[in-house]
């Protein structure tokens, strides 16, 4: 799946290229990316994920060294690692200057209680509005931070990948404008949008928190929404 979801990222302009990855799960998001060429930056908020990808990517000899978002621009400067994995709050990383041709976030997920600390509401894990809150809230600080801080003024582009249910009775472009409606307000209309929309396996519903309890079963397709945005 993700190799067909890097098909829309551009080639590195010169081999010191930064691409950010916003979560990269157990790091097969990761091993695709670095095919492409790029100086990755790995922004992962769990501990487990951070190491799973880590050790995944050190096991395929890929060049990868542990960073901080205090340390990761001199480790740029004097080794030759591909890969840099930053364990923590990535929205710490996008508040301070950085320079990237590409940005990906993947299928962004929290457990309740983190995604309760983040937004500062009180933990309550039979409220099912907080994981879509918290997904509004990282989108939309990504569009502004990109936006703000990327010293890179030649190119920006995001790509974002969403997991949603496709609604028994609808259709895929039914599906495709919703999500325009919503990423342009998050966006504040300072982007170009595009957009892509995919049936895939409901396992990457696993481990999500998108339903009370832990249920997965959604009333209908499990489809993935890939937008593209480029700053105007």
């Amino acid at each position: 799946m993700y190799s067909d979801l890097i098909e829309h990222v551009p080639q590195p302009k010169t081999e010191n290229s930064i691409l950010v990855e916003f979560g990269c799960g157990n790091g097969v998001s990761t091993m695709e990316l670095a095919k492409l060429g790029y100086r990755i930056i790995v922004l992962e908020c769990n501990e487990f994920c951070a190491n799973a990808c880590f050790k995944l990517l050190e096991e395929s000899d890929i060049s990868v060294k542990r960073a901080t978002v205090s340390n990761y621009q001199a480790l740029l400067k004097t080794t030759s690692a591909r890969v840099l994995v930053i364990e923590g709050d990535g929205l710490l990383f996008l508040r301070n200057k950085f320079n990237a041709e590409f940005m990906t976030c993947w299928f962004i997920g929290a457990s309740t209680v983190d995604a309760s600390k983040i937004l500062k509401l009180p933990i309550n894990g039979n409220n099912p509005t907080i994981f879509p809150q918290y997904r509004k809230h990282i989108h939309q600080q990504i569009y502004r931070n990109f936006r703000k801080y990327n010293t890179n003024k030649k190119t920006g582009i995001i790509q974002f990948a969403d997991r949603a249910w496709l609604p028994l009775g609808h259709t895929m472009l039914s599906v495709q404008d919703s999500f325009s409606k919503l990423h342009t307000n998050l966006s504040e209309s300072k982007y170009h949008l595009s957009f892509g929309v995919g049936i895939v396996d409901q396992t990457i519903f696993q481990g999500v928190e998108y339903f009370p309890n832990g249920n997965i079963q959604g009333p209908g397709n499990p489809i993935v929404v890939q937008i593209i945005a480029s700053k105007k």
